[in-house]
């Protein structure tokens, strides 16, 4: 599962992802976690949300990041309250095995750090691995041998 966030960072996390997944014969699922809020102002149900036309492209870039590997991608949208627990329940409602989420930067580094290790335990509990990808994103001629998954 790679949770679908900001555009360059989700593009480096699908082209992790489809490297892993093509080693593995996995597929990819790209979950787009909507906050309830939004929801409510609009009076939508999570099903009801349409992609921005902004995001149907990076859709599409997505796609062809994973074509390009040779596997299988799908969206599935979710609503959450909380992040942390959006995150685990799309975990969940996937039976995903690894989740790739962006940890918020911190301009203290080792606040950082016990984010991404406490979001690391939480989704260990529930039988999810935590991967995150360092920033910059793709660049020419970057590849996933050159810019390991990060734990």
């Amino acid at each position: 599962m790679v949770h679908m966030a900001e555009t360059r960072w989700t593009t480096s996390a699908v082209e992790v992802a489809a490297a892993k997944a093509r080693e593995t014969g996995a597929e990819i699922v790209l979950a787009y976690l909507i906050p309830c809020e939004c929801l409510k102002w609009g009076g939508l149900a999570v099903e009801e949300h349409v992609f921005s036309e902004s995001e149907r492209d990076d859709l599409q870039l997505y796609q062809a990041i994973a074509t390009r590997y040779g596997v299988r991608l799908s969206v599935q949208k979710f609503q959450y309250e909380n992040l942390e627990a959006g995150l685990i329940a799309a975990a969940d409602a996937l039976n995903a095995d690894e989740v790739f989420a962006p940890v918020p930067h911190n301009s203290l580094p080792f606040l950082g750090d016990r984010q991404a290790r406490h979001l690391s335990h939480a989704l260990e509990a529930h039988r999810h691995h935590l991967y995150t990808v360092d920033q910059p994103a793709v660049t020419a001629g970057w590849t996933p041998e050159a810019h390991p998954v990060t734990e």
